[in-house]
């Protein structure tokens, strides 16, 4: 006789928010970026972002730092504004 597995809510949702961060992930237009620059910066390098003031240089940043996040990875964001 078969037995039916039940989860703990608690572990279903973790399951459900970590489908939908890797089904957002996927269609993220960062994906085309970051092929853009052959898989992103190496480990260790540095990339700056400039522009002239209002040009939404932190909200950009930002939704990189999301993505970052939502992947597993650390991020360490500094503005000097």
């Amino acid at each position: 006789m078969a037995q039916s597995i039940s989860r703990s809510p608690d572990v279903a949702r973790k399951e459900d928010r970590s489908m939908y961060a890797k089904k957002v992930n996927e269609r993220s237009p960062l994906r085309v970026f970051e092929r853009s620059i052959h898989g992103g910066l190496g480990q260790g390098n540095l990339g700056v972002v400039l522009s002239r003031p209002g040009m939404g240089k932190s909200s950009f940043l930002v939704g990189i730092a999301l993505d970052d996040l939502m992947r597993g990875r650390r991020v360490f964001h500094v503005a000097l504004e």
